[in-house]
């Protein structure tokens, strides 16, 4: 129902104030069994994996991927890391009794680090956390209509901490960590090596290029979601005709 709304002059108003912008990530996150709200995660539904396999989740915020990925699959381990407390306790309430393991930190080699969040009043838009302000409002700027200058940013300590030894196969790793999805990658490098993971990533212009030269030097392929099926991006440049088409909306690329 909710991808539904997608790309609607309702939309475009809700993406006009933060206001409205807080109060959809509420009204989404309690009729979280509607989800998924975006439709390249569509692709899950008849995306098959070994049952004993596991499913990592870098980036869970307050649990739409990993409800996402416990409704599509039932039996499989999901890790799910989140490393912005305000956002983990309402990954907790949210996967209480899902069966996921999660953990109240981030991937990466460093301890503490300041995160920065966009703030209407007093209330955090969690959403939109970065380690960086500048990528921060640009992506706030490419994915809204609000004024860059009419938002009050403000830091909060998060942790992170290397990747815990998973046992099982994994299947596939999410990874949404707003500018920072390479370091990690290169991080969980010996994962790709070991189990050649599908990879799913939402797409960042400042990191993208990189990406997708390291991913396809690991013999990985790039797609997009798109009408139900599975399209090839052969080249960088192609990249741009996607964000053509999703005109201010977020694209999860997937390597496989």
């Amino acid at each position: 129902m909710l991808r539904y709304l997608r790309n609607t002059s309702f939309e475009k108003t809700i993406k006009s104030s933060l206001y409205f912008l807080l109060i959809s990530d509420k009204i989404i996150e309690l009729f979280k069994f509607l989800l998924p709200y975006e439709r390249d995660w569509m692709f899950f539904k008849n995306y098959k994996i070994p049952k004993k396999s596991s499913i990592i989740d870098i980036g869970a915020h307050w649990g739409e991927s990993a409800i996402t990925f416990r409704k599509f699959y039932p039996i499989n381990k999901i890790y799910s890391f989140e490393p912005n407390n305000y956002a983990f306790q309402r990954l907790k309430k949210n996967t209480k009794n899902l069966d996921i393991k999660i953990f109240n930190y981030g991937i990466s080699s460093e301890g503490i680090q300041k995160m920065y969040f966009p703030y209407y009043k007093k209330s955090q838009l969690s959403l939109w956390g970065s380690q960086n302000l500048k990528n921060l409002k640009a992506r706030v700027r490419d994915y809204t209509y609000i004024n860059i200058k009419n938002i009050k940013f403000k830091k909060t300590k998060c942790f992170f901490k290397k990747m815990p030894k998973i046992n099982e196969k994994v299947s596939i790793i999410k990874i949404d960590v707003e500018g920072e999805e390479l370091n990690v990658i290169k991080l969980i490098n010996y994962i790709l090596i070991k189990d050649k993971p599908l990879i799913f990533i939402e797409y960042n212009s400042n990191n993208f290029k990189k990406i997708f030269l390291f991913l396809k030097r690991k013999k990985y392929k790039a797609f997009y979601f798109e009408n139900n099926k599975l399209i090839n991006i052969k080249k960088i440049k192609n990249i741009n005709n996607i964000i053509n088409l999703r005109k201010k909306r977020t694209i999860n690329i997937i390597f496989n």
